[in-house]
């Protein structure tokens, strides 16, 4: 066994299913993100099963990396970095676009891994902040499995950061009043999961 794998098995030892890391935005940036969709064309973000129901129902509006949104890449890529601390995940240097989502009620995105085949397949860890006050909307939020079928509710509020390999199973929960906004990032490698 190399030395590095020697040292991503210790790290795994330590495993948890999804890190939050409270405050890297306060509200008013989150105020400035949210805004950045009256400039970015939306997309809908719907993905319906065999029987027709909607497994995934949302707007989504990708934001580029430019001069003006540099400091959302910076500050994640932070946050990223201390995370993979503990993980080791081979990440590469470029972030790619960043989604942000808005769930509107009724609106949800049911259990899912952010991995696929093509370039999700080069997926390692998966980043979200949330947008969102607590307080201003009812229903909606995240969930992240641990293996139980009850108690996968990840506290957030706005300006936290929840970050977990993109293997892990997770899901947006129906807001059922108000508006959920998140801006989620996927850290890529140059390789499938390793």
């Amino acid at each position: 066994m190399s030395q590095n794998e020697a040292e991503n098995c210790r790290s795994w030892k330590a495993f948890s299913y999804s890190d939050v890391y409270e405050g890297c935005f306060t509200v008013e940036e989150c105020a400035d993100i949210i805004a950045l969709h009256q400039t970015n064309r939306m997309v809908q973000g719907k993905i319906l099963n065999a029987e027709g129901r909607a497994l995934r129902d949302s707007d989504i509006f990708w934001i580029s990396r430019t001069a003006g949104t540099d400091w959302i890449f910076r500050r994640l890529w932070e946050a990223v970095g201390n995370y993979n601390l503990t993980y080791n995940f081979e990440l590469a240097d470029q972030m790619g676009q960043a989604q942000l989502t808005r769930y509107r009620p009724g609106q949800h995105y049911e259990w899912h891994m952010d991995l696929g085949s093509d370039g999700p397949s080069l997926r390692k860890v998966t980043a979200v902040v949330e947008l969102t006050s607590q307080g201003s909307i009812t229903g909606g939020g995240i969930e992240v499995f641990y293996g139980q079928p009850v108690g996968n509710k990840v506290d957030l509020d706005a300006g936290d950061v929840l970050l977990f390999p993109s293997f892990v199973m997770h899901r947006a929960l129906p807001v059922t009043s108000g508006t959920r906004w998140s801006l989620v990032f996927w850290l890529n490698g140059t390789r499938p999961l390793r």
